[in-house]
């Protein structure tokens, strides 16, 4: 899907006016913090958290319940 891949951009700075501004190749741009915005940070830092948290359980020893362990 090479026409549906998205530009990545990183984060450079917070504005004078309080938005936060990111560079993508030799442009920057900035980005105004809305309700939105929040909620869709928090739902990133949700995703990203148990998506940890799965590549993080542990395996369960199969013999530790027969032994008592």
């Amino acid at each position: 899907m090479p026409g549906n891949s998205l530009e990545e951009a990183r984060f450079d700075h917070v504005s004078d006016t309080g938005e936060l501004v990111f560079v993508s190749g030799a442009g920057k741009f900035a980005v105004k913090i809305d309700e939105a915005l929040e909620r869709a940070i928090l739902e990133a830092k949700q995703i990203r958290s148990e998506a940890q948290a799965v590549s993080y359980i542990p395996l369960q020893r199969p013999w530790s319940d027969a032994v008592g362990v």
